[in-house]
């Protein structure tokens, strides 16, 4: 897989994931805080803290979840695949699990990669930003 193509990937799941969230004020601002989070007290801590709340925090959760398992930086286990069915919290206790367990190079290659999809994700809930894609920035003209 090319970088640009998981750009653009990122990008994708980021957009959807926001328009499901876009007018809860709760979501929007767990995801503003999100990268800021990640970047004070590293993945892990972060991951928990979602993990122990509910609502809007929980969303952000198991969005980041489906994107770490899609992208395979987490491995999905077969009773995990199976719990996610039969109940969400049971997967998501054994996808902390699994975090909590992950060596120092795993771990830092998952953090950034949640941070650059946190970048997405605030980017495109900027509700005052008529041009999310910040393209002007990219040499783009209107």
């Amino acid at each position: 897989m090319s970088i640009q193509h998981l750009h653009q990937l990122r990008a994708v799941y980021a957009f959807e994931c926001t328009q499901k969230g876009a007018d809860d004020d709760k979501y929007n601002k767990a995801v503003q805080e999100l990268p800021a989070l990640i970047r004070n007290n590293g993945l892990t801590n972060t991951l928990a803290y979602l993990y122990s709340k509910e609502g809007a925090h929980q969303d952000l959760f198991s969005q980041i979840q489906k994107w770490l398992i899609g992208q395979g930086l987490i491995q999905e286990s077969r009773s995990q695949e199976h719990a996610k069915d039969i109940n969400k919290t049971a997967a998501s206790a054994q996808f902390m699990h699994k975090i909590l367990n992950l060596d120092i190079n795993e771990a830092r290659v998952a953090q950034q990669e949640v941070l650059l999809l946190a970048t997405w994700l605030v980017r495109l809930l900027k509700k005052d930003n008529a041009n999310p894609l910040n393209m002007e920035e990219h040499g783009a003209s209107k």
